[in-house]
């Protein structure tokens, strides 16, 4: 019989692409540019108010890429994604995780043990997530590897693996896992 053990890779963090965000700062910045260089922006109120709208999505922009966060974390001792409110979830948590395609787009879904005490003690985002994931049969939480450029069969048995290594009785004590993120 063969022992499979944790990929000395954890964590595991995953970031989405920046290249939308950093085309909308791009052209909010060369609009700017463009108006600036025109007339007196403060004799338009259309230019200006123009001009101010720009300057804040450009401000915007440049605030979300600053203070980017990962879209998904799996670590030695759960999961942990974006898409649900950063919500860890330990790996004792998950009962079932699952591979649904919904409308073209392929989702890995995630079936909890204690779901209703998962969702008492979770936040407002997260209760969305859930009760979204819930209304369309999806198990209680779900993300979509395929949109962070990520192989869905791979983070499923990615997944698969640490859950049912961690509901095994053949495993190290936790002071022996490098990495953890308590």
């Amino acid at each position: 019989m063969k022992s499979e053990t944790v990929p000395a890779e954890l964590p595991l963090i995953v970031r989405g692409p920046i290249w939308p965000t950093v085309t909308v700062v791009t052209v909010a910045a060369v609009g700017v540019a463009i108006l600036w260089r025109g007339p007196s922006v403060y004799s338009d109120p259309l230019r200006f108010y123009a001009m101010y709208a720009l300057c804040l999505i450009a401000g915007a922009g440049l605030l979300l890429l600053a203070l980017r966060k990962p879209d998904l974390v799996i670590s030695a001792d759960g999961i942990q994604a974006l898409s649900w409110g950063e919500k860890f979830v330990r790996w004792e948590e998950i009962e079932r995780v699952f591979l649904v395609q919904h409308k073209g787009v392929v989702h890995l879904c995630l079936k909890l043990r204690d779901a209703d005490n998962f969702y008492a003690r979770s936040k407002p985002l997260v209760k969305l997530a859930m009760t979204a994931a819930r209304s369309i049969s999806h198990g209680d939480l779900m993300f979509t590897p395929s949109s962070l450029r990520l192989n869905n069969k791979e983070v499923l048995h990615l997944i698969s693996l640490l859950t049912t290594w961690h509901q095994s009785d053949f495993k190290p004590p936790p002071s022996a896992v490098r990495y953890r993120m308590d």
